[in-house]
């Protein structure tokens, strides 16, 4: 978990943090059936932006490059189309 996003949730309150903390652990530790296919979605770049320097600029091009990458995955168009 990065610093920017404990924090965040932090200054969310107790609650939140407690059950958020749970969360993000829980999807870090599974580990899919071996007889089950995953096809991992990642920025072929680093995003560049945190909970504290996300302004609307930032933002709208992290958005695109996603939606560049996206597009451009050949095994995401494999994986949903054959």
């Amino acid at each position: 978990m990065t610093e920017d996003v404990t924090l965040w949730s932090k200054f969310q309150g107790k609650n939140f943090y407690l059950g958020n903390s749970f969360e993000m652990e829980r999807s870090e530790r599974f580990k899919a059936p071996s007889y089950v296919e995953t096809l991992v979605l990642e920025p072929r770049e680093e995003v560049g932006i945190t909970s504290f320097d996300a302004d609307e600029k930032r933002v709208r091009r992290a958005f695109s490059n996603g939606y560049k990458d996206t597009i451009a995955n050949e095994k995401l168009k494999e994986f949903l189309f054959y």
